[in-house]
């Protein structure tokens, strides 16, 4: 049995991106040791973001549907900002307040990309220039709501805290 060129290529790529991949986790098993930057977490952040890249560009080439195409690229840009938030926060020595809030803006990724999975999902098998409800809009407001709550955490308020619950536990309202 003869496989096609196509075959044979896309065989190739997934056989590159495996091997990738186990060079990204060999080079954290081999790496430098736990807390101290240094060039093996380099190494694999960049395998990270290009592979992620690479799928982001696979998915610009192979995906005829506007809106479908758009979600997932939306998607493949949300995944290397989460992974460069990540790579800043580990290789780099931030003051409190700056890792605190690169913290808190890993959930503007981890949020966002469930919401637009969603969208993707319920586009997948329409033609090409179908357009989602406008109904689906509303699933913007709880993860807009939520992403909200996360980056104003550090608000001053009588409500949250350790003495807050102390008081709701003892009986007394704030």
């Amino acid at each position: 049995m003869s496989l096609s060129a196509a075959k044979k290529r896309d065989i190739l790529i997934c056989c590159i991106a495996a091997l990738l991949i186990l060079c990204a986790m060999a080079a954290r098993i081999l790496g430098s040791p736990e807390g101290a930057p240094g060039l093996s977490s380099m190494i694999r952040n960049g395998i990270y973001m290009g592979l992620t890249a690479a799928w982001g560009v696979s998915v610009q080439r192979r995906i005829i549907q506007a809106q479908t195409r758009r979600y997932l690229i939306a998607i493949a840009l949300l995944m290397l900002l989460w992974l460069t938030e990540r790579a800043i926060k580990y290789e780099f020595n931030l003051s409190a307040a700056s890792a605190r809030r690169l913290w808190y803006s890993y959930y503007i990724p981890i949020l966002l990309i469930p919401l637009i999975t969603v969208f993707t999902a319920m586009s997948l098998g329409r033609p090409e220039n179908y357009k989602l409800p406008g109904w689906t809009r509303l699933l913007y407001i709880p993860t807009f709501a939520l992403m909200a709550m996360v980056l104003t955490n550090d608000r001053p308020t009588p409500r949250y805290g350790l003495a807050a619950m102390r008081r709701t536990l003892s009986g007394t309202l704030p």
